[in-house]
């Protein structure tokens, strides 16, 4: 038989004021693998909550400058186009006056 190991679960403490026992209880965060209490975990859920939206905003911001210049950019040789096609008519009429003007 193998011999078992006996594991002894030492408490970390929470990670915002450093005790390891109080009678609201130390949660893990699944994420991180920190403690906290009760009332600091709460603080920590909050603050994550607030950076996720922060970089949600930021991610929001940085999409719609994209599109902006991705939209510009496909107008232009677009705007090329017209700009040249204005440029050779008035050519055409530079041109048809002094034929006419001779």
């Amino acid at each position: 038989k193998k011999p078992y190991l006996c594991i002894m679960s030492i408490k970390s403490p929470c990670v915002k004021c450093e005790l390891t026992d109080n009678f609201n209880g130390l949660f893990p965060c699944n994420g991180c693998r920190q403690s906290f209490f009760a009332n600091h975990s709460i603080d920590r859920t909050n603050k994550l909550r607030n950076r996720f939206e922060d970089f949600i905003n930021e991610f929001t911001l940085i999409s719609d400058i994209f599109h902006y210049y991705k939209q510009n950019y496909n107008d232009f040789p677009w705007k090329m186009q017209k700009q040249e096609n204005e440029i050779n008519e008035i050519k055409l009429q530079i041109d048809e006056k002094q034929k006419l003007s001779k």
